[in-house]
């Protein structure tokens, strides 16, 4: 590859996003600190992710069974939000790999079966709307689950800081529900599943961000200021880093960053739950306040102490790192390799 060439692109690339200076522009070293802390910690682990996943006794449900299942959710934890408003306003849409509102029954014929566990929230003229897996598994009602979240918190004009944290509280609240309602093979299947995708996009995207700092503090991206800023390489590695760039072509700064807010945070969060299921009432309160409030009353509510206005401190991140393996430990028995908990300091 054209190691010029791909520099001066880059460059373009971020000429383009730091024209705003939205939350992620404005915060790019900070993000660009938590994901290197995501994909370093979760490198130690091999989720051992199978293409498919074995059904076996797996159940499958009908539309309504599957609605209920989150109806059932919301009232056992006080959710005060009418779901049937949004199945009579059409504003929930399943699909499947064939197409929209398709429901495909030969899938019962089917033992193995590789789950879509994506769904999206997204608006289309300016209608709030909701599209999720209809495979007639449970995993169906967890992502309906997911997408409600956003759905209570994702309003026109966007809020940059509910845009920042819908993730975490969408991951947090359907984990939880996961782990109500799937069995427990469906259930570490799910984990796994989602905690090797919070891995691919930290490792694929940290490089990226390595660089984006760079373009924000020197300028021009070159090999003489990557070793001004992150110290000397050997000049291979370099174009190696900035080649992979290319190779990975996944230029979005917000989604990375949404993402590994949410790796790093819902671990942590779910812990907090499972000491104290009274915690359920923070995960509610947070909706409340998500469009109202700044970046340090959020993670104050989580339960980090913010000293001097300032939430990069060496006890927070590790307070992230050691609840990230303590949860990973706890919930992930087969196919993840084990390590010793060490003292992993990220200075700030």
């Amino acid at each position: 590859m054209d190691i010029e060439k791909n520099e001066i692109d880059l460059y373009k690339v971020f000429e383009n996003f730091f024209t705003n200076d939205s939350i992620f522009i404005k915060n790019i070293s900070k993000f660009e600190v938590l994901m290197k802390v995501l994909s370093s910690e979760l490198s130690k682990y091999d989720f051992n992710i199978a293409s498919d996943f074995v059904i076996g006794k797996s159940k499958i449900y009908s539309i309504e069974e599957r609605f209920n299942f989150v109806k059932e959710f919301y009232k056992k934890h006080n959710i005060n939000f009418d779901i049937d408003k949004l199945i009579n306003d059409g504003i929930i849409e399943f699909y499947n790999e064939d197409g929209m509102n398709q429901y495909q029954d030969e899938i019962e014929k089917h033992s193995i079966y590789s789950p879509n566990m994506g769904g999206e929230q997204k608006f289309i003229n300016d209608i709030n709307l909701l599209f999720v897996p209809n495979t007639g598994y449970l995993f169906d009602s967890v992502v309906l689950c997911h997408e409600i979240s956003h759905y209570r918190n994702q309003f026109k004009p966007i809020n940059e800081i509910s845009d920042l944290f819908t993730e975490v509280l969408a991951f947090v609240e359907c984990d939880i529900m996961a782990k109500e309602i799937l069995t427990n093979d469906e259930y570490e299947f799910y984990i796994k599943r989602q905690f090797y995708g919070f891995k691919s996009l930290s490792c694929n995207n940290h490089i990226f961000f390595e660089f984006a700092t760079l373009f924000d503090k020197l300028g021009k991206i070159n090999y003489e200021n990557y070793c001004i800023l992150y110290g000397e390489i050997d000049e291979e590695l370099y174009k190696s880093k900035i080649n992979s760039i290319f190779e990975i072509n996944e230029f979005d700064i917000p989604t990375s960053s949404r993402y590994t807010i949410a790796g790093l945070l819902v671990p942590y969060m779910l812990n907090k739950y499972y000491e104290d299921n009274n915690y359920f009432e923070t995960i509610e309160q947070l909706h409340d306040i998500i469009n109202s409030s700044d970046v340090n009353t959020i993670l104050t509510k989580i339960g980090f102490s913010i000293k001097n206005n300032n939430f990069f401190t060496r006890k927070n991140i590790n307070i992230l790192i050691n609840n990230l393996h303590d949860f990973v430990n706890k919930n992930l028995e087969k196919g993840v390799v084990k390590w010793k908990l060490l003292k992993n300091y990220y200075l700030m």
